[in-house]
């Protein structure tokens, strides 16, 4: 993880939006980030993960919202609990 963090931050000082978003693996846009130790393939199994992150994501209180901002900057695009 350590590896990824630091490849975002040089990717944020370059200010490109295309590369913000995307996977440092096969460079797709991505909006959602789940830590991992291994790649997962399989589409299905993939999709079940995703899954039940934004369910567990739905329990947290958009921490946005908790410092008392009416607003969301990430709209109906935030997966946490408005």
């Amino acid at each position: 993880m350590e590896c990824f963090k630091n490849w975002k931050i040089e990717v944020n000082k370059k200010e490109n939006k295309e590369l913000q978003r995307a996977c440092p693996i096969c460079l797709n846009e991505t909006l959602m980030l789940i830590p991992s130790d291994v790649v997962i393939s399989d589409k299905e199994k993939k999709l079940k993960i995703i899954g039940d992150n934004k369910k567990k994501m739905a329990l947290i209180s958009c921490k946005y919202l908790k410092k008392g901002k009416k607003v969301c900057p990430f709209g109906v695009n935030c997966y946490y609990k408005h």
